[in-house]
């Protein structure tokens, strides 16, 4: 990535991709949810 370890930048990075990852998980759950509910 080739920010500091420690720095502001990087555990920003780390918070966002941490988001980014929980938002897909949310996007698959809606995708099964209205599967199950159309058929």
């Amino acid at each position: 990535l080739g920010v500091m370890v420690g720095s502001k930048v990087e555990s920003l990075y780390r918070d966002i991709r941490a988001l980014r990852i929980y938002e897909g998980a949310t996007e698959v759950q809606q995708l099964i949810i209205g599967k199950g509910v159309l058929g």
